[in-house]
């Protein structure tokens, strides 16, 4: 087991070896696939600052074109070497997220700041890119149905938010508030079906006609 505590001295190398491991079989499937990708976020600042990972960051950033991201969601993952398991709602609907996240199961690891030191994999998540709205009004609508859709999904799994992790005051009294309603949440609301129709109303609009497109489900929400 590589605990992430270790991880800035002998275990962050190991992690990124397999992530990378993890990023070349992907990008067979993809190439193979003729599959749109990108990588995005820190993985890309990496490329070019260090043609590498950022020297302390252990994950890299994919995003598909929509239309590919549910090929490879539908029956591409399967090409997927035998250690590497595909974790997304379609396949184990206790997943919690809305992409698609490929482990490589060959190492353990356990994240330091995680009170229940819960055991995870390397990882890389695979986010899907969709295009918006033409006007702005009705973009606008769009990012606010978006919003409170994740607020909705933030409430059901409320109770396995870590709050060990650096936030702001105001993030801890949101969070602790919803983690007094979480239980209430999951009895009235099905997670599974809240992600759908985030997946439906994302999928309305095509990567090749919209003015603008971006992975909206992530830390960047409508910036992304």
């Amino acid at each position: 087991m590589v605990n992430l505590r270790e991880e800035m001295y002998a275990g962050l190398d190991q992690i990124q070896d397999k992530e990378f491991d993890v990023f070349t079989a992907l990008l067979n499937i993809f190439n193979k696939n003729k599959l749109r990708y990108f990588v995005t976020g820190g993985t890309v600042l990496g490329a070019n600052f260090y043609q590498n990972f950022i020297p302390y960051d252990d994950d890299i950033d994919v995003a598909l074109v929509r239309e590919d991201y549910n090929k490879f969601i539908e029956i591409l993952y399967h090409e997927l070497p035998e250690e590497y398991r595909v974790q997304h709602y379609t396949l184990n609907s206790d997943f919690k997220y809305t992409i698609v996240r490929v482990e490589n199961t060959s190492i353990d690891i356990t994240e330091v700041s995680d009170p229940d030191q819960k055991i995870s994999h390397p990882s890389i998540d695979i986010a899907p890119l969709d295009g918006t709205p033409s006007g702005n009004i009705s973009r606008k609508f769009f990012f606010a149905r978006l919003l409170i859709l994740r607020g909705v999904l933030t409430g059901c799994y409320a109770n396995s938010i870590n709050m060990n992790k650096d936030r702001s005051v105001k993030d801890k009294v949101l969070i602790h508030s919803l983690k007094i309603g979480g239980r209430i949440f999951k009895l009235i609301v099905n997670p599974t079906k809240v992600k759908q129709r985030i997946d439906k109303i994302l999928s309305r609009h095509s990567f090749d006609s919209s003015p603008l497109i971006g992975t909206y489900m992530g830390a960047y929400r409508s910036k992304g």
